[in-house]
């Protein structure tokens, strides 16, 4: 049990590295650059909370 208790703590440490990276892409992101609604829906369907906003921020630009 050992082994799967090391891949589970590795599975969690690249999961929040993988959010990290993507929350600091998104902040360097330019609102301007999106696909507006088309990006918000994607992000509705797909339960990306991040996407959406972002599609929605572009939206209105």
């Amino acid at each position: 049990m050992g082994c799967s208790h090391a891949w589970k703590a590795s599975g969690e440490q690249a999961k929040a590295h993988a959010v990290d990276t993507m929350k600091a892409a998104g902040e360097r992101r330019d609102p301007s650059q999106g696909l507006g609604a088309a990006e918000q829906k994607l992000g509705r369907v797909t339960g990306c909370e991040g996407v959406a906003n972002e599609g929605a921020a572009s939206k209105k630009q």
